[in-house]
């Protein structure tokens, strides 16, 4: 025991002198941080990537330049007695580290200049905006149009004079039409019919590929229902996205012996959920603009640029048809499956699902006839 609190007492000293050292070599009393127009930068948004940083300073350090793990420019701009004034812009929309120093070359980072920025992009807004109502979604859009009212006057401000007081209100006008534009992007992309996920293709009409259909094959390990539609293609052939969206999950690593996983002694809904997400094989879950969930399976090649937390558009190409088939069965023909499941709008769940969650919502046409599925798809798809 006594080993033990050395050890530990050894590492505290250590990290505490490693902290001694940086603040002592990486830091100057000399520099304060005086002032910036804004904590939170919205990355994938033009007018809100850019930001404007005041350092109070005893000495000249106009050729400082702001350093960031990021991808940045940084230049200064204008000196007003000891304030010293930088304009700092994200070159790109893949920052998420929120700290920015000064520095006075490539490698000398002036610690105790530290100003954290709050990185925020279009997907974070997503995650939380998709899983709200229109009518909630409309509330919001209404409280931060008043807010957006109040600078309207400074939506139009000359941001070479840097005055810091007039960059403040433009930037926070700025920043609620961003929200605004994008709450009423999602508004009006809802009443939007989704695509065929297969360009070329329509929604299948054969019964046997409908929502609801029995599958009495997978009794002893799955609720024996289809809850999906079923769109034949050939093998490799290109699968698009039906709608704006971003994406949740990517299960890319699917081996025949994953069926090895199958639960037949199924004791929950839990369980069945759990099957029928082996039988999925490798699959893309998305969440689109309607805060439905669409579940991609039976996929073979899933393009590099898939991944999760990426926003993807309509159109947008995205991996490829396999071959399917499950334990008991072999499928000589290749299609995509794919369900949508509605969000039941839990609003103490906005963005608390987990996966199981997921697969738990009610499908498209749950429990509907295939008579009544043939006359309704194509409410919901441009077929």
């Amino acid at each position: 025991m006594k080993k033990i609190i050395l050890s530990i007492c050894l590492i505290l000293w250590i990290i505490w002198w490693n902290n001694f050292v940086l603040s002592y070599f990486f830091s100057d009393s000399s520099i304060k941080i005086d002032d910036k127009v804004s904590n939170i930068v919205f990355i994938d948004d033009i007018n809100n990537k850019s930001n404007v940083v005041s350092f109070k300073s005893s000495k000249n350090i106009s050729d400082y330049k702001i350093y960031s793990v990021c991808n940045i420019s940084s230049k200064f701009v204008k000196k007003e007695a000891k304030l010293y004034y930088f304009d700092l812009e994200f070159l790109d929309n893949k920052c998420n580290n929120w700290n920015i120093y000064l520095n006075n070359d490539e490698w000398d980072i002036i610690l105790n200049t530290n100003i954290k920025l709050k990185i925020i992009s279009k997907v974070d807004l997503l995650k939380i905006l998709l899983d709200l109502s229109n009518e909630e979604l409309k509330n919001i859009y209404n409280k931060i149009l008043v807010r957006k009212n109040k600078y309207r006057f400074y939506h139009n401000v000359d941001k070479n004079s840097y005055n810091l007081s007039l960059l403040k209100k433009n930037y926070k006008f700025n920043q609620y039409k961003y929200l605004l534009d994008l709450i009423w992007e999602i508004l009006e992309k809802r009443d939007n019919k989704y695509l065929v996920p297969i360009s070329g293709y329509k929604i299948s009409r054969e019964l046997n590929k409908l929502p609801n259909t029995w599958r009495p094959y997978r009794s002893k390990y799955t609720d024996w229902i289809h809850h999906w539609w079923d769109v034949v293609a050939w093998l490799w052939h290109e699968v698009i996205a039906l709608d704006d969206w971003i994406i949740v999950r990517v299960v890319n690593d699917w081996k025949w012996s994953d069926f090895d996983k199958i639960n037949y002694s199924i004791k929950s809904r839990d369980d069945e959920v759990k099957n029928l997400d082996i039988l999925r094989w490798n699959q893309v879950w998305l969440k689109t603009m309607k805060w439905d969930l669409v579940f991609y399976s039976h996929l073979a090649k899933i393009y590099d640029n898939i991944r999760d937390w990426v926003f993807v558009e309509a159109w947008t190409p995205l991996w490829t048809i396999w071959v399917t088939w499950v334990p008991e069965k072999w499928y000589d023909d290749y299609h995509l499956h794919f369900p949508i499941h509605k969000n039941p709008y839990i609003i103490k769940k906005v963005w608390k699902y987990n996966y199981l969650d997921y697969m738990k919502w009610d499908w498209y046409f749950k429990w509907k006839s295939s008579r009544y599925i043939l006359d309704h798809q194509n409410d919901i798809f441009y077929n």
